[in-house]
Parts: structure tokens; sequence; C-alpha cells
């Protein structure tokens, strides 16, 4: 697909959003309808069952739609950008857990952390036996995070120093191209990974280091983050200011122009689209080549937590599932876990939850069976099987 872009250029959006499936396992209300007028800071949605989660607006404009799916679940809202203001308030404590907590909730970051199993945005109650931060990346045409990085370097400090106080055990790892400088925190540890794809991924963060209590019948919860949302996090306990900037890696087979976009969260792919210049027909991908989220009509704007938006060719006629049987030998020249891949690969094909149970195996996600569908001559979706069962097996654990 070539090589990751390098050239910056600031996109100041017409439009952002955020869209629902963006946002696992919350159960999003908006607070706004279409016409309404909003103010940077000002909440677009809470989750239902835990109103203390709120998703804020980077930007101040005019709510263009609020667009629900099946059974009325809400799957974006789309705002038109007046201006992207700076934004800032008191800074907040940061000297113990319920601080913490509690200033996340309230500037709208706590939806940028993620919890496993289930890959989903935590309960502000529960405590996990870990947090990992992912401050490497290997996905195809992805940003280099050592270049961020190297920006906000005092930012990246402060959100380290804060989200260390939700775990016992906070986890950093870098590429080995990385130098950064860590706080001496009890219980900080820095860890460096190196070679192809998917070394980047927090799932084989998580098994290569074998975090505390993965083998338990019950795993316990492993909460991660991306840099650039540390990032974000440490602006807000260095001097309270609130850090919508994003930097996206925009690129593709059918990007002309490929560039990392300094903008904000959600932003449109039609504004994108502008400087990139990508060709007819092409499919944008918000997220990872092999396992982000197709953008529809509905739907086309950056995750709120993307680093990438990927332009496409057209999808090719589907032929259905080839015949024949899995070929081991490829999945295992992608595979970097100690996990044996062909016996769950083939419980996950034959949804054997009592065997799935026994592989130690809960930590996994979607994103970190990509490879293997790409390899797989069956074409089989492994990330929606892991998905179900995952939250099959989770049902009633917490």
């Amino acid at each position: 697909m070539g090589a990751s872009p390098t050239q910056v250029e600031r996109v100041t959006p017409s439009r952002i959003g955020l869209v629902g499936a963006d946002f696992p396992g919350l159960r999003l209300k908006p607070l706004v309808a279409a016409g309404d007028r909003v103010q940077a800071g000002e909440p677009l949605c809470v989750d239902r069952v835990v109103p203390a989660i709120r998703i804020l607006s980077p930007v101040t404009g005019t709510v263009a739609a609020v667009h629900r799916g099946a059974a009325r679940r809400l799957e974006s809202i789309l705002l038109h950008v007046e201006a992207v203001p700076a934004l800032a308030g008191p800074t907040p404590d940061a000297s113990h857990v319920a601080a913490v907590r509690e200033a996340l909730l309230a500037a709208g970051l706590w939806v940028t952390l993620r919890s496993r199993p289930g890959e989903v945005i935590p309960s502000p109650a529960a405590s996990p036996e870990a947090l990992y931060i992912t401050a490497t990346d290997t996905r195809p045409l992805a940003l280099n995070p050592s270049v961020v990085l190297r920006d906000h370097r005092h930012a990246f400090d402060a959100g380290v120093r804060a989200l260390a106080q939700l775990a016992p055990r906070t986890v950093v790892c870098t590429g080995k191209d990385c130098s950064v400088t860590l706080p001496d925190l009890p219980g900080l540890e820095h860890v460096t990974f190196q070679g192809p794809h998917p070394a980047g991924l927090v799932g084989t963060h998580i098994h290569l280091t074998q975090a505390p209590g993965e083998s338990t019948a019950k795993p316990p919860e492993i909460w991660h983050i991306g840099y650039q949302d540390v990032i974000a996090c440490g602006y807000l306990f260095a001097d309270g200011s609130h850090w919508h900037e994003r930097r996206l890696a925009v690129a593709g087979p059918n990007c002309v122009h490929p560039f990392v976009a300094l903008t904000v969260r959600g932003v449109d792919a039609a504004s994108l689209a502008a400087v990139a210049r990508p060709l007819a027909g092409s499919r944008w991908i918000s997220g990872a080549p092999l396992s982000g989220r197709l953008l529809q009509p509905d739907t086309a704007v950056a995750g709120w937590t993307a680093a990438q938006l990927v332009a496409l060719p057209p999808a090719p006629a589907a032929t259905g599932p080839a015949p024949g049987f899995l070929v081991t030998e490829a999945f295992e020249r992608v595979w970097p876990l100690p996990i044996p891949v062909a016996p769950l690969l083939h419980t996950l094909r034959t949804n054997d939850e009592e065997r799935f149970e026994t592989l130690d195996c809960a930590f996994l996600a979607a994103e970190d069976l990509a490879l293997c569908e790409y390899v797989c001559p069956m074409h089989q979706d492994y990330g929606a099987a892991l998905t179900a069962l995952v939250a099959h097996t989770q049902r009633g654990v917490r």
C-alpha cells in the first residue's frame, strides 16, 4: 500500500461528527437535535446507563443531522463547523484516582479508554488490573508516533502521570526508535516492541507481557489508551486545556496526495478528500485498512480516536467463501502470539464456547485477527466471531 505519509497539512473541517459504533459498550442518548447551535465544550450525548460518561463537542457550530439506526440506536451526530476555539478551565487535581476519574468524565475524555475483555469503554466504577498505553503503531500506512510525541513531550508525560493513578500497573509500549523519558512512578513499566504488524497492537502487547491474572477463569479487566489521547489527557492535567487536535494519516492506494492532517476529532472525509484528491469510487476506511470502519453517507467522519483514514479501491464483487481447508502455515506466518492459532480459528468457526475459555485469549479483539482474515482462503470473519464469543462469555461476569 506504499509508505506512510509525512507531509503535514492543517485541515479546518467544514463538518465534524461522531459515530455511535465508535463508542462500544455505550448506549448513547443525544442531547441535541438538528438545527441546534452548540458551543465548543458542550455535551452532544451521554450514556443512558451512566450519564456521567459524555461526549463533548470540540467545535462551535450547528447540528446538521442526528441519525438513528436499528432500534433507534444513535448512528451519528453531524455538525456544521463555525469555529474551533481553544478551550481551557481550571487545572484538575491529579493526585488521587477519584480526582482523575472525575476530571476525565467531566472533560469527555473517559470515552478514549477501552477495556478488555470485550474492547468496550469501561465503567467508571470498575478497577483495572493494568493500563496499557500504546505509543507504537505498525498498521499499514500508520503515523509514526515518535513524531507526534516529539512535539508534545510535556503533555504526554503529564498524561502518563495522571493515568497511572487508574491502575496498580501501567505499561507504556513504544517502538525501538521512540525515545521517551517516562516519570519514575510505582508500577510504571516501559516495554519496547519491534517487527512487522501486528507488533504494534495492544492485544500483542498484553499477551506478550503476560499481565497479572490473564490465566484466571474470570480474567480481570485490562484497560488501554492510545498515545494521542494520553496527550489530550496530559494537556487537561497540565494546564486545564481541552485539546481536541488529531493527527491523521490520510493515505491508501486510491489517494493521489497522501498527507498527515493536523485537524480535530471527528473530521469529515470530504474535508480531507479536498486535499487528498482520491480517485473516483474510492472506499474510505476510518482506522486501519484491514480492520477499520467503512464510511457510509451518514457516518462519513473519522473515528473519535482514529489515527488513520484510508482510501481504497472499490470492493471486488463478492464470490462467496472459497472451498478448502485452513492452511495453518499461512496463519502462523502472521501470528505472533503464544496462543496456538489453528485451534483458535477452528474454535471461532465452530462457535465452541467451552474450548474458547481454555485458550487464554480473552484479551484479543477483532483487530488482532485482521491479518488472519486477510490470508484466509475461506474469507472467514474471525473478528466478528471473536467479538460475539467474548461478549457471550463475559455476560454476567461483571
